[in-house]
C-alpha cells in the first residue's frame, strides 16, 4: 500500500493483480477492505471511514498493531456497498494514505492457489 503503489500503477503500461483465493468474492464488499491510515490520526480516520457506512477493525499482529512498510496502520474496513465512488471517497479523508480498491486500473489477475494459478482477465 502507500502513494507510491497508486503512481507507480498509473505510470506502467500494465498493472496486474496478484493474490491467493481466498482474496476472491462473488461481489465487491463481501470482504474488507483494506485502508492504510497515518498512525497520529488513525482514530479520527476512523471515524470518518465510519461516516461512509465502513466498519473498520484495526488490523493487529503479535505484540500490537499491524504496520506496513511506511509504519502505517491499517484498518480492514466492511462495507456495505463497494464502487468506485467509495475509493474517491476514501481518498478525501484526511489520514487516509491509501485503500485496496483498485477500480479500473487493473486489466488482469494472477489468482494463486493449492491447485495452481489461475488468470482473470487478459496479460498483454
Amino acid at each position: 500500500m502507500g502513494r507510491t503503489r497508486s503512481t507507480v500503477a498509473h505510470a506502467s503500461r500494465q498493472f496486474v493483480l496478484i493474490a491467493d483465493e481466498t482474496k476472491l468474492v462473488g461481489r465487491l464488499g463481501r470482504g474488507p477492505v483494506p485502508v492504510e491510515v497515518l498512525p497520529f490520526l488513525w482514530e479520527a480516520t476512523s471515524r470518518s471511514i465510519e461516516s461512509l457506512g465502513g466498519r473498520p477493525q484495526l488490523r493487529m499482529a503479535p505484540g500490537g498493531p499491524f504496520r506496513t512498510d511506511n509504519g502505517n496502520l491499517v484498518l480492514d474496513t466492511s462495507f456495505g456497498v463497494v464502487d468506485a465512488a467509495l475509493g474517491v471517497a476514501l481518498h478525501g479523508i484526511p489520514g487516509v494514505i491509501e485503500h485496496g480498491l483498485f477500480f479500473g486500473m487493473a486489466r488482469a489477475a494472477i489468482v494463486g492457489s493449492a491447485s495452481g494459478l489461475r488468470i482473470l482477465g487478459e496479460l498483454a
